[in-house]
């Protein structure tokens, strides 16, 4: 074993015994009705993120190492704006540090994020709110595509497969959650992760999205590196399970455990 996996393999073990106290602090941030004190554990996550330091020069960890720096974009973008501090931005925290974890071990692909490159779908009735969250979207990754409306979207759908949409759920015509669930009778997008965008925090629209198969929500205002943040960490996540997926097919992941977590 050369010196570099050797340094390689030792950053891995204490990048994971890191990542379980930060996601402890992680949970602990997002019980606290304690504005100060959420505040100041979202300084320590900020921290410890950035504690993990410079990763070794490992094709193996590059995937990590992407998901780190999207992690700490959203924790200083969440210390500027504390308002933004939602139950679904710790979901996404929370899923992206367990997915962290997950990928420190040795033997991934260096290009598992980026080959294939990452297929995203925004649909919004909305012209100004489809194009604030195609360009958050660019900001990590290439232009996503869009549909003003649940049929556009289906009709995408059918010709070619994405690994993640973003979905509005009051649309005219076939509203989010019928868009949802047909788009998963699809051949192409049977299984895709779409992460509902919208307003409504109630339990019932949270049933709604888990009965269609929605697989996670963002509330509306949002942050861009929360979208970024959630983008990469659905795709690697299905990239992780499923290293050599069959082109053209697209997998969920986390779908009722996502949405039950915040379903109170």
């Amino acid at each position: 074993m050369t010196a570099g996996a050797d340094e390689a393999n030792a950053f891995m073990v204490r990048a994971a015994d890191h990542l379980g106290s930060v996601r402890e602090l992680v949970l602990s941030a997002s019980q606290s009705a304690d504005e100060n004190a959420r505040r100041g554990m979202l300084v320590d996550l900020y921290c410890r993120i950035g504690s993990l330091g410079h990763f070794p020069d490992s094709a193996s960890l590059r995937p990590a190492s992407q998901v780190a720096a999207a992690l700490e974009a959203l924790l200083k973008k969440l210390l500027e704006h504390p308002r933004n501090s939602s139950p679904s931005t710790f979901q996404t925290l929370t899923t992206a540090v367990d997915l962290l974890r997950d990928l420190c071990v040795p033997g991934l692909r260096g290009d598992l994020a980026t080959r294939p490159p990452v297929r995203l779908l925004v649909v919004d009735d909305d012209p100004i709110a489809r194009r604030t969250i195609a360009g958050g979207l660019q900001l990590g990754f290439g232009r996503p595509e869009s549909a003003g409306d649940g049929a556009t979207a289906l009709d995408l759908a059918n010709e070619k497969s994405f690994d993640v949409i973003f979905m509005d759920v009051d649309m005219p015509g076939m509203d989010g959650f019928n868009a949802c669930a047909r788009i998963h009778q699809t051949a192409l997008n049977r299984q895709t992760s779409v992460v509902f965008v919208t307003s409504h925090t109630d339990a019932e629209t949270r049933r709604g999205a888990l009965q269609c198969g929605g697989s996670d929500f963002i509330t509306k205002p949002f942050l861009c590196s929360e979208l970024v943040l959630k983008a990469l960490t659905f795709t690697l996540r299905r990239r992780l399970d499923e290293p050599e997926p069959i082109q053209g097919e697209t997998s969920a992941i986390g779908t009722k455990d996502a949405l039950l977590t915040t379903v109170r």
